[in-house]
């Protein structure tokens, strides 16, 4: 946490600052000292003007920022498709670093509408002090998978080719390969193929 507090037009003037970084400043404009523990601290200026002393005392509040654990969830989208983030810190806002490309709304699900990365924010306010942090998203397209089947007699094995994927899983238990081939098949089978890109 910062306060800021500043000074007038005198001839020069001294800072002790109680708790904070810097303790002392000698500047006679702004001062923004860092105050790394919550608490009740004084700010002291001493103000000298043609040889007279003038001095101000500020008594100010740090307040703790809250504490915000970190976000759990994929940390990948495809276009059109939805994850769902989560804190076990209740209480904060939601927000999308680019909306365009991965929105999510209040309950942390993040929706890809766009191929690339963004950062997903969850934010806590406690007593005017905020929180954040970031899980970064990355957007993937949705893969257009295409399958050519062929067709077999009874009693051989057939070999389907998937495309428009990087990785593949088919049903049936074949291989995670783009052109695995079956057993021995006697009837027409069916076998799904999932394509996963990125």
């Amino acid at each position: 946490n910062t306060s800021t507090v500043t000074a007038g037009t005198i001839d020069s003037v001294r800072w002790i600052i109680q708790g904070g970084s810097p303790a002392t400043s000698i500047s006679k404009t702004t001062v923004t000292p860092l105050f790394n523990t919550p608490g009740n601290y004084t700010v002291t200026l001493n103000a000298y003007k043609c040889g007279t002393l003038s001095t101000k005392s500020q008594a100010i509040t740090i307040k703790a920022n809250p504490t915000v654990t970190a976000l759990t969830g994929p940390s990948a989208v495809c276009t059109g498709a939805t994850i769902t983030l989560s804190s076990t810190t209740a209480g904060g806002v939601w927000s999308s670093s680019v909306p365009d490309m991965a929105s999510v709304n209040t309950s942390g699900v993040v929706t890809g509408l766009m191929n690339g990365s963004t950062e997903i924010i969850y934010t806590v306010t406690n007593n005017g002090c905020s929180t954040s942090v970031i899980k970064f998203i990355t957007v993937n397209t949705t893969p257009n998978v295409t399958v050519t089947s062929p067709a077999i007699c009874s009693g051989k094995t057939a070999q389907p080719i998937a495309g428009g994927a990087t990785t593949y899983s088919w049903t049936g238990g074949l291989a995670a390969i783009s052109n695995p081939t079956t057993p021995i098949l006697t009837t027409t089978t069916t076998y799904t193929v999932t394509g996963t890109t990125g």
